[in-house]
């Protein structure tokens, strides 16, 4: 019988100072200026170039390093996001994050992550979700199943 893997955590600050220190030796000094100055699909490439990086990283750095019209899709804005229909059942993470960035517009985007995020923690909940007080209820595909036809 083969051990069960290890959950994954995230590295340590002084791991990733080590890491950094190391690349500055090797490279010299570490500036990442250039992504200001670059194109969205030119930083969006560099970074998914690096080992361990995913559409959510960097639309995160997008979004707030950069200030970049990005929506990072977490667990919670996939649930929130599959629950109001935005994206098929069963789509994983990655086409989730590409069709629900194609969905809103540029302008909205950090402001759908941040209220889509929000909604997922707080009423959008696994299991059974808090459609009673949802905002959504109305519009929303989900609630009716959930509500049971008590107010949706």
């Amino acid at each position: 019988m083969s051990a069960a893997p290890e959950a994954w955590s995230p590295p340590e600050p002084a791991r990733v100072r080590g890491i950094l220190q190391r690349l500055a030796r090797r490279y010299g000094p570490l500036d990442l200026a250039w992504m200001e100055r670059s194109t969205t699909p030119r930083v969006a490439a560099y970074l998914s170039s690096l080992p361990g990086v995913g559409p959510k990283t960097v639309a995160c750095v997008l979004a707030f390093s950069l200030r970049r019209p990005a929506l990072p899709v977490d667990t919670h804005v996939h649930r929130a996001a599959v629950r109001l229909g935005l994206v098929p059942p069963r789509t994983a993470a990655g086409p989730a994050h590409a069709l629900i960035e194609r969905a809103v517009p540029a302008r909205s985007r950090i402001r759908m992550h941040v209220g889509l995020i929000r909604l997922g923690r707080d009423v959008c909940r696994p299991g059974r979700p808090r459609c009673e007080d949802c905002a959504l209820a109305g519009v929303c595909p989900t609630a009716p199943s959930v509500l049971g036809g008590a107010g949706a």
